[in-house]
């Protein structure tokens, strides 16, 4: 999304520069400290920069509690010049505890935000109720800039149904979804499915023991794909599976839309702004393992379920997912912004 982003704004004629590499995300509270004394050290660096190439207005990307932005709203008050954070998000009952200082940070830019993006409800949500942001609060739902050509039609004849999953293997959501995919494919022993798993990570071989049970010809190990065999992969699938634990929103889910593939997920965090439950998939309750081998099991015994939620994901993606919609609702509020003439 963030590459998106960076396209999106270039096309809408901006003179888009990435200036800082510095990573803010947090792996524990501890760094912060560390992080602080490198972000002052890359703002004098930027600074200096700044003589030769004045920007014109801020943008960050992605702002939490986890990754407060430790730059932008320093170097744009000195510079005076607007900041805007998209997929901006505040949870207040991070006030406390040991993330209470880093949350402070993300809060302290969000208030001195210009403008916020927020992508999905849950993040709108979580901003209203950070306090009045006087008509600095928009919506830029998740979008694909290039939706690709439409699906070609797929098997309606009884037989074996192709399951795909794609996601990074790491601790946390990411394994959490994948041992309770496996755990709700277990219960469907019986029916006949084969399920393509693309990834890789540190979490690997957790991965692959949650899935350790199955026969060997069940699952097909995908590894890391590129963007060209990504595509080939849904174009093979019939039905896209991710439980996505507190997932912010989920790319992969546009990208199953994209061939005309339902999906079958989890009501948790951002997901339900990607799939609609009865639309483009079916959405179960966060954690339920025995809804999740239902949902899975009603779709591969229904081929015009999986059509109809098929036809519905990828209308949802060309009628409100695209660049172009993207592109309009960030122009209309960079209109109220006021820019300085320059570099």
């Amino acid at each position: 999304m963030g590459q998106q982003l960076f396209a999106l704004l270039e096309m809408l004629g901006h003179d888009v520069r990435l200036v800082s590499r510095l990573r803010t995300r947090l792996r524990e509270p501890g760094e912060l400290q560390a992080l602080r004394f490198a972000a002052d050290a890359e703002i004098v660096r930027l600074h200096q920069e700044f003589v030769i190439w004045r920007p014109q207005l801020w943008f960050t990307y992605h702002l939490y509690y986890r990754a407060p932005d430790l730059l932008g709203p320093n170097l744009s008050a000195s510079l005076a010049i607007p900041y805007v954070a998209a997929e901006a998000s505040h949870a207040a009952r991070r006030a406390e505890g040991e993330w209470a200082q880093a949350h402070e940070l993300a809060s302290q830019a969000i208030a001195h935000a210009d403008l916020l993006f927020a992508m999905t409800a849950r993040d709108a949500r979580g901003l209203e109720a950070f306090g009045p942001l006087k008509g600095r609060l928009h919506r830029l739902p998740p979008f694909l800039a290039d939706a690709g050509p439409a699906p070609a039609p797929r098997a309606t004849a009884p037989g074996q149904v192709n399951l795909f999953t794609v996601a990074m293997m790491r601790e946390g959501g990411k394994l959490g979804s994948y041992r309770l995919l496996a755990q709700a494919l277990w219960k469907l022993r019986h029916l006949p499915w084969r399920l393509g798993i693309a990834g890789d990570g540190p979490a690997r071989l957790a991965v692959q023991e949650a899935f350790a049970g199955f026969e060997a010809d069940r699952i097909v190990w995908h590894g890391l794909l590129d963007r060209e065999a990504l595509s080939a992969a849904f174009a093979a699938a019939d039905i896209f599976v991710w439980p996505g634990f507190n997932e912010a929103y989920g790319m992969v889910y546009l990208e199953a839309a994209a061939s005309g593939l339902p999906c079958v997920a989890m009501a948790s965090g951002g997901v339900p702004d990607m799939v609609r439950d009865g639309e483009t998939g079916v959405l179960v309750e966060h954690g339920d393992v025995d809804a999740m081998g239902t949902a899975i099991a009603n779709m591969i015994g229904d081929f015009r379920l999986r059509e109809r939620l098929g036809q519905g994901a990828r209308r949802m993606l060309a009628q409100e997912r695209t660049l172009a919609h993207a592109m309009g609702a960030v122009a209309a509020a960079f209109a109220d912004l006021e820019i300085s003439d320059g570099c």
